[in-house]
């Protein structure tokens, strides 16, 4: 009995080894669980005041987090510009 038990143990990895992995199966192999979120480009003033910008030349509001960007560092360039006329 013990020898019956091992052989179907076996079985199905012998079966799972000779059947070719379709792509899917090597796309689930490399991602186990979840494929990782695609890495998002880190939005600087420069590219934050051209998409500013552009939206406000085709009259689309820009997002919450650009907008914060783009004051923060109007707000560092006013008091810098203050700075170097007093």
């Amino acid at each position: 009995m013990g020898l019956d038990s091992d052989k179907r143990i076996q079985s199905p990895s012998r079966f799972r080894d000779s059947v070719p992995p379709t792509p899917v199966v090597l796309r689930l192999r490399r991602y186990p669980f979840f494929p990782p979120q695609a890495p998002r480009p880190a939005l600087t003033y420069r590219s934050a005041l051209i998409s500013r910008l552009e939206f406000l030349e085709r009259g689309i509001r820009t997002s919450v987090e650009e907008r914060k960007i783009f004051q923060f560092h109007e707000a560092n360039r006013r008091t810098s510009l203050e700075r170097i006329t007093q």
